[in-house]
């Protein structure tokens, strides 16, 4: 069977996995360094925390790098109750913008039953902010479509990408904790 270029891929320059191995050779101390930054805005955390490996959140990194100039976006795939990203899905950004995301419709879909058949299901998003810090823009605010969903924003504009994540219900942003294993 041929091996084909996956929709989500098509408008990144490398594999995630190659990502991955750039951004390791960048940096070897890249959980420390994440977990060292102030947060920008101010925030107070939530009462939620959302876990990630912490090969998921170098796969959602590596992903955003390789989207460039475009923002990157996917979805989190865990367990509502325990707030767990069991795997990601990175997901085509049809608006192909450094300013706006958009999930594929069709992917998102097939996201959302494959998750239901392991028992999992779509738990967030995550989009990269390219020249602006990781905090949900008012365009993300907006079009925030689930209060229960956790928003991961990774920004890309300093030497170090910032991965944080966020609560929106009804227009409020509040910053949640980011637990990696």
């Amino acid at each position: 069977m041929a091996n084909k270029t996956t929709p989500a891929r098509a408008a990144c320059r490398f594999k995630p996995s190659e990502s991955i191995e750039i951004w390791e050779l960048i940096s070897g101390e890249f959980s420390a360094v994440i977990k060292k930054l102030p947060s920008e805005g101010g925030s107070h955390y939530a009462e939620e925390v959302l876990t990630i490996s912490h090969a998921t959140q170098l796969e959602v990194i590596a992903h955003c790098l390789s989207c460039v100039p475009e923002e990157a976006c996917g979805l989190l795939i865990g367990d509502y109750a325990s707030e767990v990203v069991d795997h990601v899905v990175p997901t085509e950004n049809v608006a192909h913008s450094a300013m706006v995301y958009t999930v594929d419709p069709g992917a998102f879909l097939a996201a959302d039953r494959a998750a239901a058949k392991q028992g999992f299901d779509v738990i967030g998003v995550y989009h990269s902010h390219t020249h602006t810090e990781a905090y949900p823009s008012p365009t993300d605010v907006s079009q925030a479509p689930d209060p229960g969903w956790h928003y991961v924003l990774v920004s890309l504009r300093d030497i170090v990408p910032v991965f944080r994540s966020y609560s929106i219900v009804e227009g409020t942003v509040t910053e949640e904790l980011v637990v990696t294993q």
